[in-house]
């Protein structure tokens, strides 16, 4: 069943994201939201049915892209993956941790629980491997510095904007550029990268036109690196303006953006 109130917004946003016509953009909010669906069925399906479950990697190239960061950067210490809500973004986290690699994410309501349960299924080294935290618990925030401190990676999503103060972003916030608009986004991975000195690795879910998934790896953020949140900001819009109907946050833009005084 189509949600007609997150169609409308998806299509408003759309509209002025890519400056495009209402009927375009209703297309596309359709399309986006029959992929959101798609995604968390088959979440469902896996976290309530074990005889649909596999030990297998998502993406095709999660071993060499582990390889890849593993050669390049020290992954026996502490390090920040930035997610986006985009594609089959909610997989990422999982083959990392089935590549051996201890994760640490916090998760926001639904997804929480159906994760958790998805998580039983494998075996004790993965779950150990997968640490879940509720974004919702008012101890999340000690509980990442916590997983820091024991040399655990950090997987935050960059643009969900969630947390106790929900999405509309009233506190430990910055504003960066995206498409043509000024938003107002959640700036906790610049604040844990800078007090801990951690690099932020962008991970984002692509797939060919064969259909075959893959992760791709955007530019390493060091701790001190400039405007880090725009530069991550702006390789999310990278993304979106080649698969837009890919976003699935798209419906709630316009609850982030800057209304600056005439």
């Amino acid at each position: 069943m189509l949600d007609t109130e997150s169609l409308f917004f998806s299509s408003v946003n759309y509209q002025k994201m890519l400056k495009i016509s209402e009927s375009k953009a209703m297309e596309l909010a359709k399309i986006n939201h029959l992929l959101r669906l798609e995604m968390d069925k088959g979440l469902k399906v896996r976290a309530n049915h074990s005889e649909y479950f596999s030990a297998d990697f998502h993406f095709k190239n999660t071993s060499e892209i582990v390889a890849k960061l593993k050669e390049k950067h020290r992954l026996d210490t502490s390090h920040i993956f930035a997610l986006f809500h985009f594609n089959e973004h909610i997989n990422i986290p999982v083959d990392l941790a089935l590549s051996g690699l201890p994760v640490t994410m916090p998760v926001a309501g639904e997804p929480f629980q159906l994760l958790y349960k998805n998580r039983q299924h494998y075996a004790e080294a993965f779950r150990e491997n997968l640490e879940l935290l509720q974004v919702e618990d008012r101890g999340t925030a000690a509980k990442m510095v916590k997983a820091i401190k024991r040399g655990r990676h950090l997987c935050l999503y960059i643009d969900g904007n969630t947390g106790q103060d929900g999405v509309n972003v009233t506190h430990a916030a910055t504003e960066v550029n995206f498409f043509d608009f000024k938003i107002r986004v959640k700036n906790t991975a610049n604040k844990l990268a800078q007090k801990y000195d951690l690099p932020v690795i962008p991970l984002f879910a692509i797939t060919d036109s064969k259909g075959n998934a893959s992760i791709s790896v955007g530019k390493v953020q060091r701790p001190d690196s400039n405007g880090m949140m725009q530069n991550l900001y702006t390789a999310l819009q990278h993304y979106i303006t080649q698969h837009p109907e890919k976003w699935f946050y798209v419906q709630c833009l316009h609850r982030w953006l800057v209304h600056e005084s005439p």
